[in-house]
């Protein structure tokens, strides 16, 4: 910024859509568009967490989801107790 014919403040700008080029060239293993394939370390882990996932029977999901949402229950009835008690002790003053 230009007044009185000095600078007086100066900023950069950044150019992301180069940085994301030039990674993407240099680095196109980590940083490129394809996914990883068969053989590769990060796919075979995917697979595995994906077949153990498939393994799992309906029961055992419906208990997680239950264990999850009385979890979340309770969380939720602990919120509204503590805002009633708040309540509670700002209408009593």
């Amino acid at each position: 910024m230009v007044r009185g014919g000095e600078v007086v403040a100066t900023w950069r700008r950044y150019d992301t859509a180069l940085l994301v080029f030039l990674l993407r060239q240099r680095r196109s293993r980590r940083f490129g568009t394809e996914l990883p394939g068969p053989g590769d370390p990060v796919y075979e882990r995917l697979r595995a967490a994906w077949e153990a996932e498939v393994n799992v029977s309906p029961e055992e999901v419906r208990a997680s989801l239950d264990a999850k949402l009385a979890r979340f229950r309770e969380i939720v009835l602990a919120g509204r107790n503590g805002e009633a008690e708040d309540g509670e002790a700002e209408g009593a003053d």
